[in-house]
């Protein structure tokens, strides 16, 4: 079944990292995993399909707050806000599409002019130490396994994400929907992040943020920063 690959090269990655035998595994130490990158901006209309999502302001900064409660220093919190309008004159702000040390990453994704493929497509790379960290998006269905319109986990994790090669450059944890969450539904981004920068394991950030019934985490629940 599609994707097989890719969970073998994800327990791969646990292992090379869990050397030491502990049960919680963690990329902290020499590994420099310290950079966030939150991308607010978003569709504005009218742009097709005509979505206008200018009013959702805080669904996306909300993670600065998470993270600057939690000790993150605003010099490693790398935060994009804006809204694309296209209409006699394009209005189109540049989104943060390159990053080095990647500790998480949050995009509205399909519902910006990334498009629904940033992640396999070279539109999104990732340098440096940017093999662990925790993702995010503002996309109703990113936690369905065939679904080509969005950003989705398949994609997040495929071997070539994020400019990497050989799973170098996937995440370790993702916040998903298998349905449409609404807007109210999209995970609480203060606490994702919050808690994974305060050194909490994968299944507390990801449960606590949880605000939908057709919720799904991806990865390890015994993950941490």
């Amino acid at each position: 079944m599609k994707g097989t690959n890719d969970c073998i090269a994800y327990i791969n990655k646990l292992v090379s990292f869990g050397t030491n035998g502990n049960i919680i595994l963690s990329a902290s130490g020499a590994y420099g995993n310290t950079n966030y990158v939150l991308d607010g901006i978003r569709h504005g209309g009218p742009f097709p399909p005509y979505e206008d999502y200018s009013g959702y302001t805080n669904i996306v900064s909300a993670a600065t707050n998470g993270l600057l409660n939690s000790g993150v220093s605003a010099n490693a919190i790398l935060f994009s806000d804006g809204v694309e309008i296209s209409n006699i004159a394009s209005i189109n702000p540049p989104h943060p599409t390159s990053a080095t040390n990647v500790a998480g990453y949050v995009t509205w994704g399909a519902h910006s002019t990334i498009g629904p493929d940033y992640a396999i497509n070279g539109t999104v790379t990732w340098n440096g130490n940017s093999g662990w960290w925790i993702i995010a998006t503002v996309e109703s269905f990113n936690g369905l396994r065939e679904y080509d319109a969005q950003g989705t986990f398949m994609k997040w994790f495929a071997p070539n994400a994020f400019g990497g090669s050989i799973y170098s450059n996937t995440p370790i944890g993702a916040v998903t929907h298998v349905d449409e969450p609404t807007t109210p539904g999209i995970e609480k981004m203060s606490i994702y992040f919050g808690l994974w920068a305060s050194g909490k394991n994968f299944a507390v950030c990801a449960w606590n943020s949880r605000a939908t019934p057709y919720f799904q985490a991806v990865g390890d629940p015994l993950i941490k920063k």
